[in-house]
């Protein structure tokens, strides 16, 4: 048979091998022809990989939405109360609304809750925030209070 080497590559791959105790191993079936590359090919575990990169996103954005929601009902508690102190509870709660319609537009299900306990007002909020599929409770809740002024 001579030296393989001076072959061209597909003469190589295709002969067969005799083994020290003479049974044939045929090499055709294991070596492709050309060289086999990968590029473009998509496996299962990128498939997975990348399922979990994305689910991992959309749960990081819907912190963010709930975060951000919540710091708004505090934010519009607290505008509620300096409001309503001076003012009443009818003040009160179109400060917190306007507020929240201001920094959340469309969110639906907004409560505002306004009330004297003693000498303070008190300025309760409850937001419904839409979250992915409802898996995740979207309701977020602010409470603020504060002294009434014409107590001073």
């Amino acid at each position: 048979m001579g030296d393989t080497n001076l072959l061209p590559p597909p003469l190589r791959s295709r002969m067969v091998i005799k083994s020290n105790l003479g049974a044939c191993i045929t090499r055709c079936a294991a070596i492709p022809d050309t060289p086999h590359s990968e590029q473009g090919s998509f496996t299962l575990s990128n498939a997975i990989g990348a399922g979990v990169v994305l689910l991992m996103t959309v749960i990081l954005v819907q912190g963010a939405i709930l975060v951000y929601a919540h710091m708004v009902a505090e934010e519009a508690a607290w505008e509620g109360a300096r409001a309503g102190a001076g003012a009443g509870t009818d003040v009160c709660r179109a400060r917190a609304s306007e507020v929240i319609q201001s920094m959340m537009p469309g969110v639906g299900g907004t409560e505002v809750m306004c009330g004297y306990n003693g000498d303070r007002i008190v300025v309760r909020i409850r937001a419904d925030v839409p979250t992915m599929a409802g898996v995740i409770d979207g309701v977020v809740t602010g409470t603020a209070s504060s002294v009434r002024e014409d107590e001073l």
